[in-house]
């Protein structure tokens, strides 16, 4: 399944070639969701399951409460995920927000497929012996979300490069750890897809020279901190309730 995951991940890589063979944005839009269809079925197919487990585990007391505490030092990044796009598309071209649409769509259910999907099962049969085995495949599946970020560098700067790199590996433990938490992909999808669906996705050079490093590490630390707790604790959870 590796195997598979890195040559699937190459070909989602190229997909903006396919903008290339028309200059008609619908089709071009028309191109990418067939695209995405054909990918996603072969995801599908290869992962076998989108589930985890066979039922969904409920949350320790321990894992509920860093749970909450996630979730409310998240809300205002997701109030600026939610709101920024609203009050951007509001000034632009139909096509454009179509297109918008169509490029989040694909990147939300192609990239959970990849790397919340067959590369989290494929990392979780690998390390099944493991007693932390969630939370070993939830990091270096991050790790690796993370690092596919730098195909950026072919198109952008260093520094914003990097700073994708970093928000990319902290959302890939929170997406990661939303799967474990709802036993589906699909919450993990819609979360994506908001991440994504802005109008920067339309442009080929997302960056600036001017990023600051250190202020995105520190932006993202508390979450990335919290997101890694309570993965911790539900592969804990997980080893005292199937002993």
């Amino acid at each position: 399944m590796l195997v598979s995951f890195v040559v699937l991940t190459v070909i989602y890589a190229l997909w903006p070639l396919v903008s290339h063979l028309s200059r008609l944005w619908y089709i071009k839009d028309l191109l990418i969701i067939v695209l995405t269809l054909v990918l996603a079925s072969l995801l599908l197919h290869l992962c076998r399951t989108t589930k985890v487990l066979q039922t969904r585990m409920q949350s320790g007391k321990a894992q509920k409460i860093w749970s909450w505490i996630l979730l409310i030092v998240g809300v205002p990044y997701i109030i600026s995920i939610l709101l920024a796009p609203i009050m951007q598309i509001t000034h632009m071209a139909i096509n454009k927000i179509i297109s918008m649409f169509v490029i989040a769509l694909m990147a939300g259910v192609i990239e959970e497929l990849l790397f919340r999907g067959l590369l989290f099962n494929s990392l979780l049969s690998f390390f099944y012996h493991n007693k932390n085995r969630f939370l070993i495949a939830g990091l270096i599946s991050s790790i690796l979300f993370g690092c596919m970020h730098l195909i950026n560098l072919t198109h952008q700067p260093l520094q914003s490069t990097v700073g994708q790199v970093i928000f990319a590996f902290t959302t890939g433990i929170i997406l990661i750890y939303l799967r474990l938490l709802s036993n589906n992909i699909v919450w993990c999808m819609v979360l994506h897809f908001f991440i994504d669906f802005k109008p920067v996705i339309l442009t080929s050079n997302t960056g600036s020279h001017n990023i600051s490093l250190v202020k995105v590490f520190l932006a993202v630390l508390p979450l990335m901190i919290l997101a890694i707790i309570c993965l911790w604790l539900f592969n804990r959870h997980y080893v005292q309730t199937n002993k």
